[in-house]
């Protein structure tokens, strides 16, 4: 064993459990460059994990089961050219979750959280659909800036809450819709430059092809300019919530 970590409510997701990018981020930190993380089983909340390693991989294990896998590795994908800055901004305000949410509270993108509790990503599709190249699907964009309260004494964004970044964002290019609800299963990222704190920021997600109850996406946090910073595939699965 490594060491024991904690995932703080703060960070969750679905009720219960912890948010599936910022989870990622947490192990992420113990591979050296780009990573891949599988999520066997939600992540419980305020409840020590022990990190171990093999061979070949990052174990996140609870009560001694697996609840996540990290290995080495990053997104194989081909990143769509940026949203015009101006429509990124607006389409805030497009964001289906505003209408309605089946998990208001997640940390990075729940309508109930506030500046420095949670992330505040509310992407939403373009003003025309038009606008985005054939090959892109289901684009959703929004633009973000980065509160102090997840950033370092350096002044730069902490890697896990870039990894949290580019979680959601994958999923709303889907779930825009409103008919499927899903969870994180995979997600593999790389981080190529350092986010400043209180700097804007254009993150975006796209769908990329739909397996059975699978949903592969793609995400990206570019610079005001367009320019890539750091991306993101993801497999989601999706879920039946219970009956209320």
């Amino acid at each position: 064993m490594i060491e024991k970590i904690v995932i703080n409510q703060q960070f969750c997701g679905p009720p219960g459990s912890g948010n599936g990018g910022y989870v990622c981020g947490r192990m992420a930190h113990y591979i050296e460059g780009p990573a891949t993380i599988r999520l066997m089983k939600p992540p419980p909340l305020d409840t020590p994990l022990d990190v171990s390693a093999t061979e070949n991989e990052i174990q996140l294990v609870h009560e001694q089961e697996l609840v996540a896998r990290a290995w080495a590795g990053g997104p194989e994908i081909e990143i769509p050219p940026a949203p015009d800055l101006e429509d990124a901004r607006h389409r805030t305000s497009l964001f289906a979750g505003h209408s309605y949410h089946a998990f208001p509270g997640c940390f990075v993108c729940g309508t109930e959280r506030s500046k420095g509790d949670g992330l505040l990503i509310y992407p939403g599709p373009p003003q025309n659909a038009s606008e985005m190249p054939p090959s892109v699907t289901n684009h959703v964009a929004c633009t973000w800036v980065a509160h102090e309260a997840f950033c370092g004494p350096d002044g730069k964004v902490l890697p896990e809450f870039c990894w949290a970044t580019l979680d959601c964002p994958s999923g709303w290019s889907f779930l825009s819709s409103g008919e499927e609800v899903a969870l994180l299963g995979e997600f593999s990222a790389e981080i190529q430059a350092d986010l400043e704190c209180g700097q804007e920021y254009m993150v975006a997600g796209w769908e990329i092809a739909r397996k059975g109850r699978k949903r592969l996406t793609g995400s990206a946090i570019y610079d005001t300019a367009g320019t890539p910073l750091a991306w993101a595939s993801a497999t989601w699965i999706t879920i039946d919530l219970p009956a209320s």
